[in-house]
């Protein structure tokens, strides 16, 4: 499974959507703020999973692998 790594906008959490959830509506898990993933997000990059990342400092490289 593919997912993008967002931002909620008001407590800036960073949120792994999955590819099928891609514009969609949600709520941050933190502080339930309303969340629209982009339905457009480039498959260039989607970052493979299951695995999680708590941090998105540790993702920050993956990105840029999957960016390249």
């Amino acid at each position: 499974m593919r997912f993008a790594v967002i931002h909620c906008r008001n407590c800036l959490r960073h949120i792994w959507v999955s590819e099928d959830r891609l514009g969609q509506r949600g709520k941050c898990p933190d502080c339930n703020a309303p969340v629209q993933t982009p339905a457009d997000w480039p498959a260039s990059q989607l970052i493979e999973g299951p695995h999680v990342m708590h941090d998105f400092a540790e993702c920050a490289p993956a990105l840029a692998e999957n960016a390249s």
